[in-house]
């Protein structure tokens, strides 16, 4: 989560790592980038091109103040993409004719936004859950001191679990 879903975002980045780890789930991922650039700070994103897609699953709150869902312009040095922005990009990455066009689902009474890709006959090789009202915490159905006794509609660890559960490194 946060940076360490920044992390998640490199690794998958990496030319090398994102042909030994079959998907990658960020939360509230701090995806920062060079200034004036689409650039990220950790270098170009380069993902194996062994593989025929890398799947990419993402959770961010639309409320989240401290790593914007719809991005941030300077933050330490760095600016961070809209995450609808992120999300296009592999999906450009992974294939997919037009990655600004992902398929558009709204879930839970239109509390959660799902947006995927469906990519060289991989489905839902890229997907986000946009949370309503979510702020920079992880998405859970049970409320704890994490965050701060909050809960929503979807539990991450479940769907995450899910997503690694269905992809294989093929």
């Amino acid at each position: 989560m946060s940076n360490g879903g920044g992390f998640v975002g490199a690794l998958a980045c990496h030319e090398t790592l994102s042909g030994r780890i079959a998907a990658f789930a960020p939360v509230s991922g701090a995806f920062y980038e060079k200034l004036n650039s689409t650039i990220p700070l950790g270098g170009p994103c380069e993902p194996n091109r062994n593989r025929s897609s890398v799947p990419i699953l993402e959770f961010h709150g639309q409320a989240d103040n401290t790593i914007r869902y719809n991005g941030q312009r300077d933050r330490d040095g760095a600016k961070i993409p809209s995450i609808p922005s992120w999300l296009g990009g592999w999906a450009v990455r992974n294939g997919c004719a037009n990655g600004t066009e992902g398929n558009v689902e709204s879930l839970h009474g239109g509390k959660v936004n799902k947006t995927s890709w469906s990519c060289n006959s991989h489905k839902d090789v890229v997907m986000g859950y946009e949370i309503a009202d979510w702020a920079h915490w992880w998405p859970t159905t049970r409320a704890s001191a994490r965050t701060k006794n909050h809960f929503t509609v979807l539990n991450a660890t479940t769907l995450i679990m899910d997503f690694f559960g269905s992809q294989s490194l093929a």
